[in-house]
């Protein structure tokens, strides 16, 4: 027991500074949407049914970070605006898909040639034409 104690911090590793140190978790949820706070439903509904704060802390989902409001009372930093996209270039691949859509679905809906259909004759049922 006595070398727990004395010996073996002989061997740790020496105490380094922290390069974080000076960051606070403010500095921090101000750039990430996600938080303890925002990611527990039960804290948010608390936040919202219970305390009924005024701008109760919202449960958060990716991709709609934008739908996050501050309060700094309880905790929650964040802010986004709502993303802008460009709707040229939306509706330009919109319109490259229904392009090969099209193309596909009329390739693939195309009528064979009807001489070469052989529905009318009978099956053969030799033995030569077995494969065992």
């Amino acid at each position: 027991m006595l070398l727990l104690i004395y010996v073996v911090p002989l061997f740790g590793l020496q105490d380094q500074p922290d390069e974080n140190a000076h960051i606070t978790f403010k500095d921090v949820a101000q750039q990430n949407a996600c938080s303890w706070f925002n990611c527990n439903p039960v804290h948010c509904l608390r936040s919202e049914l219970i305390y009924e704060h005024k701008v109760p802390c919202h449960f958060w989902v990716n991709g709609r970070e934008h739908l996050l409001e501050v309060n700094e009372e309880i905790g929650c930093y964040f802010k986004d605006d709502l993303a802008q996209v460009d709707k040229t270039e939306l509706f330009e691949s919109i319109g490259e898909w229904m392009a090969t859509s099209k193309k596909r679905l009329t390739t693939s809906f195309k009528a064979s040639d009807p001489a070469q259909s052989t529905s009318d004759t009978a099956p053969s049922t030799s033995k030569d034409n077995l494969v065992y």
